[in-house]
């Protein structure tokens, strides 16, 4: 470790945000099938059984993923109504409705004004 660095040389820093332990998907050969893999959950059942490796491991990664996703939810406040949402990150400050009243068509708020002849 570097002196004063406070982690150890060729780990990156963690990023803000980042969920400290966030549970782990894996990928095993599966003793009921020749050739088959089993997908584990994080609480160490089956998840699903496939017949490659490749299958499996795409899978895992989107589980893996989907969690990842899940443990950087934060309840936040919204931007435009204050109304507590689950934000997805800090680029994620508006809930679902401000966000589709925002993108409908807005009418016009003066109306044109036409020169008469």
């Amino acid at each position: 470790m570097k002196p004063g660095s406070g982690r150890a040389p060729g780990r990156p820093k963690a990023a803000r945000g980042r969920p400290g332990k966030v549970r782990q998907w894996r990928v095993q050969a599966s003793d009921r099938l020749d050739g088959c893999h089993d997908v584990i959950a994080p609480d160490g059942s089956v998840f699903g059984t496939y017949p490659t490796l490749n299958k499996a491991a795409s899978i895992c990664g989107t589980k893996q993923s989907e969690e990842l996703r899940r443990a950087r939810m934060v309840n936040r406040p919204c931007l435009c109504c204050g109304t507590p949402f689950d934000s997805e990150g800090a680029h994620n400050r508006m809930c679902n409705l401000c966000r589709k009243r925002g993108s409908d068509p807005v009418e016009p708020q003066r109306p044109y004004i036409t020169r008469s002849p």
